[in-house]
């Protein structure tokens, strides 16, 4: 038998009530922290009617979620912002689709680092969190023999800290409070008493079903979804969820398992994004409008009439200490965004997981069809049939829609290549193929921060000069006794930072460009461009003067490249940097470099 977690003999969990949270899980020794962790499991049935975005708005508080049967082939990927782990499927015979296959969603939010490590076997996806946790994902086909079912659980890679889940076909009986037992089960059952495997179903979700139909007038449900542990202490609260209620295209239920899992001390904490961090984004669609855009233009002049006097009175009167550029130029930034806001409107952005022919039309659709799988669900009696007809009506419209919906972004998209530039096009054609290629990024068992931290040690140990010869010329002079320089010189080199020069320069910024840290884009600099242009001019000078130019313009993003060996190692990546240039920065460089050379 599969050793109970719900008694004291057992390895796993000490004697507690269960409610709704489950048993309660003694920690092995108060020398650990614990970070909160939630898995899902689904069965997608294929994901070619159904999407990622459909199944991902009810999992937004997860920390992964793992989808069997995905009937994914190579090189297609699941079009979505969470990182991604894919065992392909296998082709069908005369179809464009394949079977079986098994991918892992990771949330952008997941407080540990996830790699993935090779698992011996076309039925399963292993993935490592941290240092420890081993997290495998099976779908076992109901085709497969107990021999073949047997070969695949013997081959899989177990450790202290391993998490078992999938769609396993296998029906354990009693043990999980199902109605039937069938002999894969018992080979299920056999494999788990000798590795010393718990069913976290049978003490967390006993008797709730994982698969629900509804044929020939008759409900058909059945437990093959599986969450199976050997952990001893290191899960706390562990907590499983069926949602029976959601009906996402599938006869599968989506489960989860929240729990607890126990660090040691000196496991790094993920640092927390601050809510500045996001992108500001407004109704730039509503300048085309006259009285928007002089209501823009009204708002920006009112504010920036105390920074033009603040301007002119530290270039001309320099003070005898630095003035604060970051703030200064943070303050223009402000004034730029409250003009915004007052006349265009803030927007908030789309949700990651939607792609870009989810629209709100589909998401009515979709929530029509939850709401009569839910009414079937309650109902009895003859009201069962109805609503179930209703439900697979609702379905069917949304099928229709989406498959609609994708085929109209699809033509969007050929149409706008076909009416674009030939450069521009091959550009997307190669975005598109690199998208499709197997990423391989730095990764750290310890998190991104670790990460981070070692690549920062990395490329301070490569740019330090130890390589440099010994005897080399002397430093350029410091500037800081020389400051702030004397902007009436009649140098030759001195850039003229006038207005008129500033303001034909923003017209040859380019559009439709993806803005800096600042958030700030072309279009939203036009309209202003006449009270603009004085005041950049007047702050361009004063970072002259004083050689220094605020911090937000010199902010650039390092792209790790791999190259070979090891991904955990730093050495084997080929850096890319790259420059993260507000519109101003642009037009301040061209000036000092138009100075240089003429």
């Amino acid at each position: 038998m599969v050793p109970d977690p719900s008694t004291p003999s057992s390895p796993l969990v000490s004697p507690g009530t269960y409610g709704s949270h489950g048993p309660s899980i003694t920690p092995s020794s108060s020398s650990s922290s614990f970070i909160p962790l939630t898995i899902g499991l689904w069965n997608a049935n294929g994901l070619q009617e159904s999407t990622a975005d459909d199944l991902l708005r009810h999992c937004q508080s997860f920390s992964l979620v793992f989808i069997t049967e995905t009937w994914l082939l190579p090189p297609h990927r699941i079009r979505t912002s969470w990182t991604q782990f894919n065992l392909y499927g296998s082709p069908v015979v005369n179809s464009y689709r394949g079977s079986q296959g098994v991918s892992a969603l990771v949330s952008p939010s997941c407080p540990m680092a996830v790699v993935q490590f090779p698992v011996h076997t076309k039925y399963a996806l292993g993935l490592r969190l941290g240092r420890s946790l081993r997290l495998i994902c099976l779908y076992l086909p109901p085709s497969l023999s107990n021999d073949e079912v047997s070969s695949v659980l013997v081959s899989l890679p177990l450790t202290d800290d391993t998490i078992i889940c999938g769609d396993l076909n296998a029906r354990l009986g009693a043990i999980t409070g199902d109605s039937v037992a069938n002999t894969r089960g018992s080979v299920l059952l056999r494999w788990c008493e000798e590795h010393g495997l718990s069913v976290l179903n049978s003490t967390l979700a006993p008797g709730v079903p994982t698969f629900l139909s509804y044929r020939g007038g008759q409900v058909k449900q059945s437990m093959i979804d599986y969450f199976l542990t050997n952990t001893t202490s290191a899960l706390r609260s562990p907590r499983m969820q069926v949602y029976s209620d959601l009906s996402l295209g599938s006869d599968h239920k989506l489960l989860s398992l929240s729990f607890d899992y126990a660090v040691p001390d000196g496991y790094p904490s993920q640092p927390v994004l601050s809510s500045s961090s996001a992108r500001r984004l407004w109704n730039l669609s509503r300048l085309k409008e006259p009285d928007v855009c002089s209501l823009y233009v009204a708002s920006f002049q009112s504010l920036a009439a105390p920074l033009v006097d603040q301007f002119k009175a530290l270039k001309s009167s320099p003070p005898s200490a630095a003035p604060p550029i970051d703030a200064l130029n943070d303050s223009l930034n402000e004034a730029i965004y409250s003009a915004l806001d007052k006349s265009v409107g803030s927007r908030s952005s789309r949700p990651s997981q939607w792609k870009p022919f989810w629209n709100a039309h589909l998401q009515e659709l979709a929530d029509v069809r939850e709401h009569h799988y839910r009414r079937w669900r309650r109902a009895i009696g003859i009201d069962k049939a109805l609503w179930w007809d209703r439900h697979q009506a609702a379905q069917v419209r949304f099928r229709a829609a989406l498959k609609s919906a994708k085929r109209l972004s699809w033509r969007a998209f050929c149409d706008s290549l076909a009416r674009g530039e030939l450069a521009r096009a091959m550009s997307k054609v190669k975005v598109i193929r690199n998208r499709r290629r197997q990423q391989v990024g730095f990764t750290h068992p310890d998190g991104p921060a670790a990460g981070a931290s070692a690549m920062r040690q990395h490329l301070a140990s490569v740019y330090s000069g130890d390589g440099l010869p010994s005897r080399r010329p002397d430093p350029l002079p410091s500037v800081s006794g020389m400051v702030p320089f004397d902007l009436d010189s009649q140098d030759r080199g001195m850039p003229s930072f006038t207005a008129d020069s500033v303001g034909s320069l923003m017209r040859r910024l380019p559009l439709r460009k993806a803005p800096g840290p600042d958030h700030l884009r072309t279009e939203m600099l036009l309209p202003i461009k006449s009270v603009l242009a004085p005041l950049l001019s007047l702050l361009f000078s004063i970072c002259y003067q004083w050689s220094y130019t605020p911090s937000l313009w010199r902010q650039a993003q390092v792209v790790p490249i791999h190259e070979k060996g090891d991904p955990t190692s730093p050495g084997n990546y080929r850096r890319l940097i790259v420059p993260l240039m507000p519109s101003d920065v642009k037009i301040s460089n061209f000036l000092i470099w138009k100075s240089t050379i003429f």
